[in-house]
């Protein structure tokens, strides 16, 4: 009767720390320059990726959920935004969610590349592409 105790123990925590470290896709698209994005989420772990290929991205910045930065519910004239940024040096890689609150169901996904607060490109994702879960960081 120990010996089942102790294997229904050890099967317990390996089917809990098999869930703990579950990643959970928080967006992903692929843009019209034919590139991809994803942001996934591994416990307080943020990973951003770029480029042709996720596997081997062409950046890859790694932060705690604390440190993006997060703009959400942002309401700007006719617009309304949410937004996660990642920094990397000087750089700051924006993914944004942009709704028209005028023209119904007109809704755009983008990556906002800024560098020391200058917005240097604008690079759109391609809509059917879009997986966006961003609020889950809310």
């Amino acid at each position: 009767m120990k010996i089942n105790f102790f294997y229904s123990l050890v099967f317990y925590f390996i089917i809990f720390s098999a869930q703990a470290g579950k990643d959970e896709l928080i967006f992903s698209c692929k843009t019209d320059n034919n590139q991809h994005v994803s942001v996934i989420k591994n416990g307080e772990i943020l990973e951003y990726k770029f480029g042709k290929q996720l596997n081997h991205p062409s950046l890859k910045i790694v932060t705690t959920t604390k440190n993006v930065i997060k703009d959400f519910e942002n309401v700007e004239g006719r617009y309304t935004t949410n937004s996660i940024g990642f920094k990397n040096k000087e750089y700051v890689y924006y993914v944004v969610f942009q709704a028209d609150r005028i023209e119904e169901n007109k809704q755009s996904y983008y990556i906002n590349v800024e560098k020391n607060q200058k917005n240097i490109a604008t690079i759109y994702c391609i809509a059917n592409t879009v997986k966006d879960n961003i609020l889950e960081l809310e």
